[in-house]
């Protein structure tokens, strides 16, 4: 994780467990939830897709699955550089293979830098 996020989830951290404390929950827990409802429990499974939905409708934006944003992000990852092999390791793959057929989806912009990078070469 990069340490933006780190920063991001600590400071959230430190908000929720004041906000619970004034609920009157023990947040002095070893494993105490990151996101929680309310009540200091587990959020349902499906609460971030109804979330994701929620504001997508509200944006008028395209809907998307939480899985879809996997695809996304290695598709990003690539897009700025990392290797398939450091994107395989992202996913958590075991074979590169799967990375490659499965989750890598090559952009306009991809392909222009791929000419790009062959006329570079070519010395045109």
């Amino acid at each position: 994780m990069d340490d933006k996020t780190l920063s991001i989830l600590k400071r959230w951290q430190i908000e929720q467990k004041r906000f619970m404390l004034l609920l009157g929950h023990n947040v002095g827990q070893p494993k105490q939830l990151i996101f929680s409802k309310w009540d200091n429990t587990f959020i349902e499974f499906s609460q971030p897709r109804k979330w994701k939905n929620s504001i997508a409708k509200e944006a008028n934006l395209p809907r998307i699955t939480i899985h879809g944003f996997r695809h996304t992000h290695a598709t990003m990852l690539l897009e700025a550089g990392a290797t398939i092999k450091d994107v395989q390791m992202r996913l958590g793959h075991a074979r590169i293979q799967i990375t490659m057929d499965l989750y890598i989806h090559i952009t306009d912009k991809r392909t222009r830098e791929t000419v790009d990078q062959l006329v570079k070469y070519l010395d045109i």
